[in-house]
């Protein structure tokens, strides 16, 4: 576990935690450790109540039968023992802690846990501070003349400050970039030395001092303050592959094309082409072979840009079936907008079907608690899940799956590696926290079951596990 945090012993053995979830499920749990931004606590739950890097909008901390803390709460953190969940969460909301507070004994109290906590968070280490401060002094000094030359240009021509002319801003990107690259890069080498127990005192210190010059990135605002309560929600999953000049002005233009343009969403956009591809080759294997149209099944369908794309592109897209699963609904509407407007556009009719499912629901069925998916499928594939989910609960969906798949089908889940990515900016200063696995890893989740191969892309990062039952 990582995180400034106070032990047990300081009379934290009757605290409880009660929450909501992002899929409403209400639970309770038992405080471990406990510090300003972070809690530690344990779940005991057959199934996943939570997600790394879900929002908890609803979090009480109750201590001696007084509450300390109630706000939201981002997991940045999960480890499970078989018998119970420990989750790491990180407190982002005003605490309530001296609320009631009366006497001189309580106040001492909460004044001693303040500096305390004060002590922790300057411990920062000198290299990663020397780092942060380089990037901010010259994010700064950029953020400072580029708004002068907006300011300047605007003048001219008569009007208040506008972003720069396209080809203008594409002139100081390119002259840019390469120092921005190298500075994000020093600051992800540094922080990778971090030691873990260490990570919440400078991911706070990085939040401080970097935030109010790299929030100003539509992507980058959004990975972090998860509207939808969960991260790579769809809407920032297109904000991946449209025009990156997204902003108020070049500035803000520039820092999201420079995130933008790190492997991560390149990989992404790379998946949607792995998955196309895999589409048109089932399709014409199904069509070749049974003589009818696809029958497939997406297991958290995003904004289907993979089913867009294969509407669009591949004439022989008329007539499939493709069931388009999600926990969102705000996702299925949008979905269900953006398949329409395809079809409209090439004439190409899918026959679509949509369900609202938790991933709560979900994990029960792989846990034979419930029905199980009610059909069966050329292919199943889960994009981003695994992302989020512990080797044990990843292996119950891939048998989920398997076993509603036909014979000769394909299963398909992803998962992203821990190659070249931007793990510091993700996790320290976006709050997102993923599970990374290798191709090795992939073969493991569970073995034993079709034939299966690991297929990755020329990031490094995509690493698809491919599961044909045989048939």
């Amino acid at each position: 576990m990582t995180g400034n945090t106070r032990g047990a012993t300081d009379g934290l053995a009757d605290g409880v935690i009660t929450f909501r979830n992002s899929q409403e499920v209400n639970a309770r749990g038992t405080m471990i450790s406990l510090g300003r931004n972070l809690v530690i606590f344990e779940v005991y739950n057959p199934y996943s109540i939570v997600q790394l890097s879900e929002v908890l909008p609803e979090l009480r901390l109750t201590r001696r039968g007084k509450t300390i803390y109630a706000g939201r709460a981002m997991v940045s953190n999960l480890v499970s023992t078989g018998l119970m969940l420990i989750v790491s969460a990180a407190l982002v909301d005003p605490w309530t802690d001296l609320q009631g507070v009366g006497t001189r004994e309580g106040i001492k109290e909460e004044v001693d846990r303040f500096l305390n906590d004060w002590d922790r968070n300057t411990a920062i280490d000198p290299n990663f501070q020397l780092a942060v401060n380089r990037m901010k002094s010259f994010l700064l000094e950029l953020n400072r003349w580029l708004e002068g030359t907006e300011l300047t240009l605007g003048q001219q021509e008569g009007m208040r400050r506008k972003p720069l002319a396209r080809e203008l801003f594409e002139e100081v990107y390119h002259r840019t970039s390469d120092r921005v690259t190298e500075m994000f890069a020093s600051f992800e080498a540094v922080a990778g030395k971090l030691d873990p127990e260490l990570h919440a005192v400078h991911k706070n210190f990085a939040q401080r001092e970097l935030h109010p010059l790299t929030m100003v990135s539509p992507w980058a605002h959004r990975c972090y303050t998860k509207p939808h309560g969960y991260a790579g929600d769809f809407e920032m999953l297109n904000m991946t592959l449209r025009d990156p000049c997204e902003g108020p002005n070049s500035y803000a233009w520039l820092i999201n094309r420079q995130f933008l343009s790190t492997d991560p969403p390149i990989a992404y956009a790379n998946r949607i082409t792995m998955l196309v591809e895999h589409l048109r080759h089932e399709n014409q294997r199904v069509r070749r072979s049974l003589g009818r149209p696809l029958k497939a099944l997406t297991i958290g369908c995003g904004p289907v840009n993979e089913v867009q794309r294969f509407m669009r592109e591949d004439p022989a897209a008329t007539g499939c079936n493709f069931h388009l699963m999600d926990f969102n609904q705000a996702t299925i509407d949008f979905a269900r907008g953006r398949v329409d407007e395809v079809t409209r556009e090439t004439g190409r009719t899918i026959t679509p079907e949509y369900e609202l499912k938790s991933i709560h629901e979900l994990l029960q069925e792989a846990r034979g608690r419930r029905d199980g998916l009610g059909s069966e499928y050329d292919i199943i594939y889960c994009a981003g899940l695994f992302d989020y989910l512990s080797d044990r609960i990843c292996g119950n969906l891939i048998e989920l799956f398997y076993n509603h798949v036909l014979p000769g089908g394909l299963v398909i889940v992803t998962n992203v590696a821990h190659s070249r990515p931007i793990v510091a900016s993700l996790e320290l200063l976006m709050e997102w926290y993923l599970i990374y696995r290798s191709g090795p890893d992939m073969l493991k989740l569970k073995p034993g079951i079709g034939e299966q191969t690991v297929r990755e892309d020329n990031t490094g990062i995509n690493q698809f596990l491919v599961v044909r039952k045989p048939g």
